[in-house]
């Protein structure tokens, strides 16, 4: 019994010296890479959940520009099982505790709404959701792409002649197709990748002139509550994709139906533009991606075109 016994304390003594050489030799930093899901690789020793515990430092960088920094804070959504953080601001470059095992969701940038932005230089949040490794350091980290300004969205329309930005005859009772495409900035997007999800575009159009405007490449959507009107004219509003780093949306085709009054140019039809990205649902605390919160407020960067609707931010003339 006794031999037992002291074969039992040199077992469970080599073990202990096996973790202890494990944490002090081959637990280095880690960024989430290979294995950062904690489940360790082949061949190596599989520390239990809740075992160790790691400092966790928040970063961010440009998602075109590398070598430099994004978002100044993030918002820990949640991390820890349990007793968990959640809803915890913390800056750019801090750290947590938590232990390996631990699950984590982060929203990297915590910018939701135009109160947090400037538009051309503050980045989309970006959303990452893992669980922490068996590490005695771990960096919580994602690139973040750079919001357009209004200058950097560019807007071109093509009448039925193919000719850019030229304007379109539209007689009453008439019926043409012209198209238009979107092209982003350098090194900027229109709308948040990060989400997956699309932008909107709304067309402004006085139905005694033009009785509908109809996109038929694209689904229509609700019109976003910072759109609204122009002198109680209609709004029609389409889904179109997020556009980063000099890329051109497809051309798509836009139908004009006149009403019954020979349009002018001064009956051009006005444009505005509502970019996507994630928000905080402050009913359910649960991140949300649209263009608007659960309030019907603007998310991203204020919207282009809505505060000149009527004067024309973008614009397809008519003659």
């Amino acid at each position: 019994m006794a031999q037992n016994q002291q074969n039992m304390l040199l077992w469970a003594g080599l073990i202990i010296l096996g973790i202890i050489v494990f944490q002090s030799g081959a637990l280095g930093g880690d960024t989430g890479g290979d294995n950062g899901d904690g489940t360790g690789s082949p061949g190596t020793i599989i520390i239990p959940d809740g075992f160790l515990d790691t400092v966790i430092t928040f970063e961010s960088k440009d998602m075109f520009s590398p070598a430099t920094d994004a978002g100044d804070q993030h918002l820990i959504l949640k991390l820890g099982n349990g007793g968990a953080l959640e809803n915890v601001i913390v800056s750019d470059g801090g750290t947590k505790t938590a232990s390996n095992g631990d699950d984590y969701i982060i929203l990297v940038g915590n910018a939701t709404g135009p109160g947090g932005y400037t538009a051309g230089t503050s980045y989309y949040p970006v959303l990452k959701e893992g669980r922490i490794p068996a590490r005695e350091t771990f960096t919580i980290a994602k690139d973040q792409p750079k919001t357009s300004a209004g200058t950097d969205l560019t807007f071109t329309y093509y009448n039925q002649d193919e000719t850019a930005n030229t304007p379109q005859s539209l007689a009453a009772s008439a019926e043409k197709t012209i198209s238009f495409k979107l092209s982003a900035a350098n090194d900027k997007c229109w709308g948040n990748p990060d989400t997956e999800a699309e932008n909107v575009i709304c067309f402004y159009h006085d139905t005694a002139y033009v009785r509908e405007v109809e996109a038929t490449d694209l689904t229509q959507v609700s019109t976003p509550n910072s759109a609204g009107k122009c002198n109680g004219n209609t709004t029609t509003c389409y889904n179109v994709p997020v556009l980063c780093d000099n890329a051109d949306s497809a051309r798509y085709n836009l139908v004009l139906k006149a009403g019954t009054t020979d349009p002018t140019v001064k009956n051009s039809i006005n444009v505005s533009f509502h970019d996507v990205s994630y928000y905080v649902n402050q009913d359910t605390l649960a991140v949300e991606v649209g263009v608007e919160d659960e309030d019907l407020n603007d998310i991203g960067v204020t919207d282009f075109g809505v505060a000149t609707r009527c004067d024309g931010f973008k614009s397809i003339l008519l003659s």
